[in-house]
């Protein structure tokens, strides 16, 4: 009897053995997660080589050129994994098995690279792969990096958010210095008063109003399109921090003398200033002349603006509209107090110009020192 028990666990203990060493010796289930792009020829060569050795549904491969957002994740990898390089070469890939990243490989590798990898994944930390050579990235990093290649769309929202708050102040600065614009302030008050002297309260709010409209606009569509220029050209952002550091010290020596910097043209401001103090003008026309306004002092403004916008020349569209309309709203802001003021006090806000030419160094001097703050700090980045 005792021999027949002792036969019965031996048995057992023997079919236990086996079948965790068939488990064990069972091949595990791969899949790859590659970033790349069409046009690049590793890329291809290593979505052919892995699809083929390791199955069509073994692949994954995020083109950094069809989505920015891959772009992004790539870029935070790297700075993960390599943090001391600014080389980001393609592919890059992640190497999971049944399910858990056990290796980040960079660069194209044959066929038998693959299979010796496939036999030596670790089975704690993440195995780097560089042309230098290997090493075990610390265990930490498992589950960022398991999000960051299964997942990069959700990633992007999170680098998105860090970056508008990171960029959030620097933007309200050059909304701030920009709405002290004393060009549109001369043309808006001289429209104003006149409407008021001939037309009343009620047509001069709904010539105001309708200026103020124009020129938010104006400014909304030509953020919306010049922001596109550093979508595509990221590196012009330090072209307008150097621009941004010249006017920052033209402004401040200009305040120094007692003339006002203006990159307006005579000519324009005399034309701008005879069409709106010829005679009062109704809703519609006040809209005209706002737009005519921003379109011919935009000059005047561009310093800030072009700064704010090389800001945000990474974010996704509907974030840039955001703070295009929160700027914008900033920049208007002394607009609708003007028109407050001028509703309240009439004529008497003509003296309201003698502060302003009084005090316009201080203002100047203000607008010089954040340019030159904020150029420098995208300078920096």
């Amino acid at each position: 009897m005792a021999s027949r028990s002792l036969l019965a666990f031996m048995t057992c203990m023997f079919a236990t053995v086996l079948v965790l060493t068939v488990l064990r010796a069972s091949p595990q289930t791969l899949h790859f997660y590659v970033f790349g792009t069409g046009g690049c020829p590793a890329c291809s060569m290593l979505k052919t080589l892995l699809a083929s050795h390791f199955g069509e549904d073994s692949l994954t491969f995020y083109d950094i050129v069809e989505k920015r957002e891959y772009a992004l994740v790539l870029a935070k990898i790297y700075e993960f994994i390599l943090p001391n390089s600014s080389s980001r070469p393609i592919p890059l890939t992640g190497v999971f098995a049944n399910g858990r990243i056990r290796a980040v490989v960079v660069g194209f590798h044959k066929v038998d690279f693959w299979e010796k990898l496939s036999r030596k994944l670790p089975e704690k930390g993440v195995l780097l792969v560089t042309k230098d050579g290997e090493s075990i990235l610390d265990e930490k990093l498992v589950g960022l990096l398991t999000k960051f290649f299964t997942n990069p769309e959700s990633v992007e929202r999170i680098w998105v958010e860090e970056e508008v708050g990171r960029i959030l102040p620097f933007v309200l600065a050059c909304a701030l210095a920009d709405s002290v614009n004393p060009c549109t302030f001369a043309v808006f008050t001289a429209l104003l008063l006149v409407t008021l002297h001939a037309a009343g309260r009620h047509r001069t709010l709904a010539s105001g109003l309708s200026f103020i409209l124009a020129v938010y606009l104006v400014y909304l569509l030509v953020g919306l399109n010049v922001v596109r220029v550093f979508v595509v050209y990221p590196q012009a952002k330090y072209i307008i921090a150097f621009l941004g550091i010249l006017i920052g010290v033209g402004s401040m020596f200009s305040a120094v003398r007692g003339k006002p910097l203006s990159l307006v043209p005579g000519f324009a401001r005399r034309e701008v200033d005879k069409l709106v103090s010829s005679k009062p003008l109704s809703a519609v026309m006040a809209f005209t002349v706002g737009v005519i306004v921003s379109l011919t002092l935009l000059p005047c403004t561009s310093g800030p603006y072009l700064v704010a916008l090389s800001l945000m020349g990474t974010l996704p569209p509907l974030d840039v509209l955001a703070l295009l309309a929160l700027y914008n709203a900033i920049f208007i802001a002394p607009l609708i107090a003007i028109l407050a003021l001028v509703l309240a006090l009439g004529a008497a806000i003509r003296k309201l110009k003698v502060f302003r030419t009084k005090y316009t160094w201080i203002l100047s001097t203000i607008e010089g020192v954040l340019l030159m703050v904020i150029s420098l700090y995208i300078l920096s980045t």
